[in-house]
């Protein structure tokens, strides 16, 4: 990388993340006071700095970024910091984690035609997130293409594997409601599955709007980026990109068509788009990505400032 202004001295420092997380505890401070329960309110951000250590990790051990950096658990905070609506600590987040270490698993399983073990924790993972959002398992098939195509580690023993991880939680969760005799539970999993709700958008507030429209946004502008100089990444680094983006894609098409699910499906997008802004963060290089990159930033402390203060623009619904 031949850029050397400040930026680069950001993007590589080691004191960026711990910067960064005294960015966000004022923000979970600012909120305390509004919060009913203050142990769930810090419990979020107990769930969001466990989640940064995850990605930090998750970064680390797939050589994600080209030179070392905080960027990726950084940009996550900074995003988290700044939707306070999706603060509190409640069972929204354990998707997230499970999303994540399903990433982290199936990377593992890289060009690994032996990679059952692999592939049963992968799933197993995305069944584990379903037992709380069931539309997680919509993830699954997309999961075994990316295992078949971009990771190139897909057998007929990883696919027999894959499906006994994915299926282990729900039978687990079947069994015990069906012996404590709650089968409506048991009916209401399946149910949420079939149904499609029609699109309406006006359940979703101004602030959740504004967020994810800003999320989406500069997510596909690090999509765009990622693909003008994806030649500058190991072909390795190309397919775990590949399956980033094409899930977020998915993501944003998600929310686009069930905004009922919003709460949900923003975590796991802003969970999933940090690396791909991170990526273009760290290695856009002009003037221009200089100016991005310090814009960016003070439009998510505006961004914060919003969804603290509850201000409305009077933008929403139409």
């Amino acid at each position: 990388m031949e850029y050397r202004g400040p930026r680069y001295t950001i993007v590589t420092g080691k004191a960026t993340l711990p910067v960064t997380i005294m960015f966000a505890v004022p923000a979970w401070l600012a909120g305390s006071e509004k919060a009913p329960d203050k142990i769930l309110w810090w419990g979020g951000l107990a769930a969001t700095i466990v989640i940064a250590g995850f990605l930090l990790e998750f970064s680390n051990r797939n050589s994600l970024l080209r030179i070392r950096s905080y960027m990726i658990p950084s940009v996550f905070l900074v995003m988290a910091a700044s939707m306070t609506f999706a603060q509190t600590l409640t069972w929204n987040w354990l998707p997230p984690a499970c999303f994540l270490l399903a990433y982290y698993s199936a990377f593992l399983s890289y060009q690994n035609y032996r990679s059952q073990g692999y592939s049963f924790h992968t799933f197993a993972f995305l069944g584990i997130g379903a037992l709380v959002f069931p539309q997680m398992l919509y993830f699954a098939p997309l999961f075994l293409f990316f295992m078949l195509v971009q990771l190139r580690s897909m057998s007929a023993k990883s696919f027999v594997a894959s499906l006994l991880g994915l299926s282990i939680p729900i039978v687990l969760r079947e069994t015990y409601f069906l012996l404590n005799g709650t089968t409506t539970k048991i009916d209401g999993f399946w149910f949420a599955l079939q149904t499609f709700a029609p699109t309406d958008y006006t359940i979703l507030d101004e602030h959740r709007m504004v967020s994810a429209a800003f999320v989406i946004i500069i997510s596909a502008v690090a999509m765009i980026h990622f693909m003008r100089t994806k030649f500058n990444d190991k072909i390795r680094t190309r397919m775990f990109f590949y399956v980033i983006m094409l899930n977020g894609i998915a993501l944003m098409s998600f929310i686009a068509l069930q905004p009922q699910h919003f709460d949900v499906l923003f975590r796991l997008l802003v969970v999933n788009s940090s690396i791909l802004i991170a990526h273009h963060l760290t290695f856009a290089r002009n003037i221009v990505a200089d100016i991005y990159f310090y814009v960016l930033f003070a439009l998510f402390c505006f961004l914060a400032f919003y969804n603290f203060t509850g201000y409305s623009f009077g933008i929403w619904p139409l």
